[in-house]
């Protein structure tokens, strides 16, 4: 049985307004990127996705469950469908976290460690600001923890981050910063989406066996583990397209 895997970034109502605008990142090392619409997500959006799932009785993917379909061969449920955040922002804080708290629905927070902040502050809507130690703590009731990096979550240029550029050594020394902050020790996800063989190589050696990309559909017994697929939920998604992402099934 396969499984598809969905990630969300900003569930939020004021949301760019432009389509080639672009949200400033508030993260505690001052790293600056715009945000394009496409990472946000209405409420009513959100909800409305999130409700279907349940009434829908789709289960809810744990990392246990992926690795023991993986590693011990056990089957998933029909409708299996693992959830996940990328960043940790404050909105996931402040309106997702709720929504999946009422819902009874588990998900995997990818953190990037070096971006959260010692101080909670009050909301700032007029960027993307990630969200504090305290905050982050606070979600364990819904929430596993990920490896997204420390500092390397950073773009040098078109299609390429920083991971695909440093040493090994450097690889290293970041991902082991996130690590201690982190209940999956062998599990990660692809700043941006981007990659290369010799990443995944990379991560191999350092011992990681699970690795999501930004690619679109599903997983199954056939797919790289360091290559798994993850569908980005998009800014305005059609629900009907929702809906057939969530019931893709491999062939």
């Amino acid at each position: 049985m396969s499984f598809n895997a969905l990630v969300y970034h900003e569930i939020r109502d004021d949301l760019p307004t432009e389509p080639q605008s672009m949200t400033a990142l508030k993260a505690a090392n001052n790293y600056s990127i715009g945000l394009p619409p496409a990472l946000f997500l209405s409420i009513a959006d959100f909800t409305q996705q999130m409700t279907y799932l349940v009434e829908e009785n789709f289960y809810f993917l744990s990392m246990q469950d992926i690795r023991q379909y993986y590693e011990d061969g056990i089957e998933l449920p029909e409708k299996s469908i693992f959830i996940s955040f990328d960043d940790a922002f404050q909105s996931l804080y402040t309106t997702a976290y709720p929504i999946l708290k009422d819902l009874g629905i588990k998900a995997t927070l990818f953190v990037v460690s070096g971006w959260l902040f010692d101080e909670t502050s009050d909301v700032n809507s007029s960027c993307s600001q990630v969200m504090s130690w305290e905050q982050l703590n606070s979600m364990s009731d819904v929430f596993e923890l990920a490896n997204h990096t420390h500092h390397l979550h950073t773009l040098v240029q078109p299609g390429v981050n920083s991971l695909m550029t440093a040493t090994f050594d450097e690889l290293k020394a970041d991902l082991d910063q996130c690590q201690a902050y982190v209940q999956h020790q062998d599990t990660f996800a692809y700043p941006f989406g981007f990659y290369n063989q010799e990443v995944v190589e990379n991560l191999k050696q350092l011992g990681f066996n699970y690795a999501f990309t930004t690619q679109v559909g599903p997983n199954n017994q056939a797919t790289p583990t360091l290559e798994l697929n993850r569908t980005l939920v998009y800014h305005q998604m059609p629900f009907e397209r929702f809906k057939e992402l969530v019931h893709a099934k491999t062939q």
